[in-house]
């Protein structure tokens, strides 16, 4: 028989949880790419901990699922992990998905794109532009403000789905990978909780 902390409603209940928390994390990495158009030096950061920073956090919670559910002398399974943090990585996207579509409808009001444009327009960008050959990309939609232009004709629904399906598409690779980190066997039953 199943323990209760086995079962598949537990596994559920601290993934909507730690959603919860992997969300609130993916809306601070946004604010921060946000900014690092006014601020490009908040570029590389923003990058690094969307990225990196959260696979890591998202093995953090796993594994302090783990922590909380599973003795030592039991098996954490590479299904169970792999079952929380694809759970826990839908619940974040929702949360996500939420907070993109009402920053864009109701509060942003253009601005992250006037952000953007000023970052395009900016002379160190134009430059980098034409070295990469962008700059002749660009002409295709009128020039960068064309470009940003069509940008803010994109509607916040729009954006929101376009991430939820990328977070979605994501989170299976993702949850592999945590769910082979955060794998462990059992301790001979003869070791204490202590032990460890």
């Amino acid at each position: 028989m199943n323990r209760p902390n086995s079962t598949f409603a537990h596994t559920n209940r601290f993934a909507m949880q730690n959603g919860l928390y992997l969300g609130g994390w993916a809306i601070l990495c946004l604010l921060l790419i946000g900014l690092s158009f006014t601020y490009p030096i908040l570029n590389l950061p923003a990058i690094i901990l969307s990225t990196a920073g959260s696979v890591f956090f998202a093995t953090t919670l796993t594994r302090r699922f783990r922590k909380a559910t599973t003795p030592l002398t039991e098996t954490f399974t590479f299904a169970r992990g792999f079952t929380h943090s694809l759970l826990m990585g839908l619940y974040a996207a929702l949360w996500v998905t939420a907070f993109v579509y009402i920053y864009l409808r109701f509060l942003d009001h253009g601005a992250v794109f006037d952000a953007y444009l000023r970052q395009l327009q900016a002379p160190e960008m134009q430059k980098s532009l034409r070295e990469s050959g962008m700059e002749v990309a660009l002409r295709s939609y009128g020039g960068v403000k064309g470009f940003v232009n069509q940008l803010r004709d994109i509607s916040p629904a729009d954006y929101a789905m376009g991430l939820f399906n990328l977070s979605i598409m994501a989170n299976p690779l993702i949850s592999l990978i945590i769910g082979l980190i955060c794998r462990k066997k059992a301790l001979p039953p003869h070791f204490s909780e202590r032990a460890a």
